[in-house]
């Protein structure tokens, strides 16, 4: 692969919007303010965003572009299923199966996949985004993926004299479509002030984590703690069906009390209703659990719940519920009721 000689940081020379495109909801930015401002002199500049590419149309990745072309901006999409495409080619997108063109015609790409091997072929190879990219671009990987392999891919990023942010979301597909999404960010401030204005039309929150890695920690974190509750309010609900208690009132006093958390709440109606209309699948939730637990390492650290979550999710997948939401974790406790009748 050849490699381009190393480049100073574009980190040290921050860029900095005030207005946006259209009307929308602002952002919450939680960190030091000092950073966004750096460049007074621009502060009600319009940023020359002429492209923004997305690659990945999942069900993030489908809300996100939703949401930037109802938002105005010039969106440049790479698709290779034409059939995932055309809705948004409908709606004015311009799409591609070119990497290398996306790479040279985009101002900001954000990528939104599934797991470490899709996120590899996007950026690495001759055909990556990595061998293309302007030193301009803002960069951003939104993808849940493992520690270690977005360690690397700021080292190839740097390698090429430019900088990535790590920036995992945290909400739903139908969040993504009201750009209402929680960005956890790992990376150079300065490059997350410059991509300001989409992040904005995206999210209701940015929250800096800290230096490259730091976005992806905390996210992972964020599902491992999300997936144990998840498999404990299916093993309370399946506890609960086993004694005959009445399920409506049972999720009455949860919900109201000390274990009704925001998820527990959905995860609640989820499981009583029987409405396991995927959001998220039990497949992808157990990538996360092993992402997450691979930060623990070689350490003594004990996971001992993150671990019984993950048994309970892939057990979910081999009962062939991959296609369902990680609500349905809860048919694999009935079906063991089931047995015990």
């Amino acid at each position: 692969m050849n490699r381009r000689p190393h480049r100073y940081s574009r980190c040290h020379s921050a860029r900095s919007y005030g207005t946006g495109y259209g009307r929308y909801k602002r952002a919450k930015w939680l960190f030091d303010p000092a950073t966004i401002n750096q460049g007074a002199k621009n502060l009600n500049k319009e940023p020359d965003f002429k492209t923004v590419a997305l690659i990945g149309l999942g069900a993030m990745g489908g809300g996100m572009a939703t949401r930037l072309l109802e938002m105005n901006f010039p969106l440049l999409l790479f698709s290779r299923s034409s059939e995932k495409a055309a809705p948004f080619r409908k709606k004015g997108a311009r799409v591609s199966n070119s990497l290398p063109e996306v790479a040279c015609a985009a101002d900001i790409i954000i990528s939104v996949v599934s797991d470490d091997g899709a996120s590899k072929a996007v950026w690495l190879g001759e055909n990556g985004i990595l061998e293309h990219a302007r030193e301009s671009t803002i960069l951003v990987e939104c993808s849940t993926l493992s520690l270690g392999w977005v360690q690397n891919l700021a080292e190839e990023a740097e390698i090429k004299g430019l900088s990535i942010l790590d920036a995992p979301v945290t909400g739903s597909k139908i969040e993504a479509r009201e750009g209402a999404l929680r960005f956890l960010v790992g990376g150079c401030k300065s490059a997350l002030a410059r991509g300001k204005m989409v992040f904005d039309a995206l999210g209701r929150e940015v929250v800096h984590i800290g230096p490259t890695g730091s976005g992806i920690r905390m996210k992972l974190i964020n599902n491992l703690i999300s997936a144990i509750q998840i498999a404990a309010t299916a093993e309370g609900v399946a506890l609960a069906e086993l004694v005959g208690l009445d399920l409506d009132l049972v999720r009455s006093v949860l919900e109201r009390g000390a274990p009704g958390s925001p998820i527990a709440k959905t995860m609640l109606g989820r499981m009583i209703n029987g409405d396991f209309a995927c959001h998220f699948s039990p497949a992808l939730m157990a990538k996360d659990l092993r992402y997450a637990i691979g930060l623990a390492g070689a350490s003594d650290l004990r996971l001992g719940n993150a671990n019984a979550a993950l048994s309970l999710f892939d057990e979910a997948v081999k009962a062939g519920l991959d296609t369902y939401d990680v609500s349905s974790v809860i048919e694999v406790l009935r079906r063991d009721l089931k047995k015990l009748v």
